[in-house]
């Protein structure tokens, strides 16, 4: 059995209802792409302290989120980088730089490379300083970047939110 409740249009089903709400969200400036929403609902409607769903949504089109370390928003071509595929520091050149971990091999990369994404904790890592130093976007700890983010793809990092979308 599907419930409905009316907000200016007809809204069937729970699924329906977060879709809009999120929908009105983006539209009204209230939330941006990338953000992590809470939506709650209860029947009945209106009586407070009745919810009885709660769903978290990512909002739009997110290929991958971590912690951002190095604050800027670049767009660029994704380069999976690991130690089977070491290029030179002129293949990286503008290029999103996405690795497993961040170790030595890949410092010179970072001054060619217009962002870096890594799948582990590289908060303590020289690569973040040199994202720091270099002024470049780190995102650390993105979960499946190296499986997300397919070589040649062309993305907008965000290394103040740490989220990668396409472009």
């Amino acid at each position: 059995h599907t419930s409905s409740y009316e907000i200016g249009v007809r809204i069937v089903g729970s699924e329906m209802c977060i879709r809009n709400s999120t929908e009105t969200a983006l539209s009204s400036g209230m939330a941006e792409e990338g953000d992590l929403v809470v939506v709650t609902s209860g029947v009945p409607v209106g009586v407070s302290g009745m919810a009885n769903m709660i769903k978290a949504q990512m909002l739009g089109n997110v290929l991958c989120t971590g912690r951002g370390m190095c604050p800027g928003v670049v767009t660029g071509e994704v380069f999976l980088v690991s130690p089977a595929n070491l290029p030179t520091p002129e293949q990286c050149e503008n290029a999103i730089i996405v690795a497993r971990d961040a170790d030595e091999t890949i410092l010179p990369l970072l001054k060619k490379a217009r962002a870096l994404v890594t799948e582990e904790n590289n908060a303590e890592d020289s690569a973040v300083a040199v994202g720091l130093t270099l002024g470049i976007p780190v995102v650390a700890m993105a979960g499946g970047a190296t499986t997300l983010l397919k070589h040649g793809i062309k993305v907008t990092v965000d290394g103040t939110r740490g989220i990668i979308q396409p472009a």
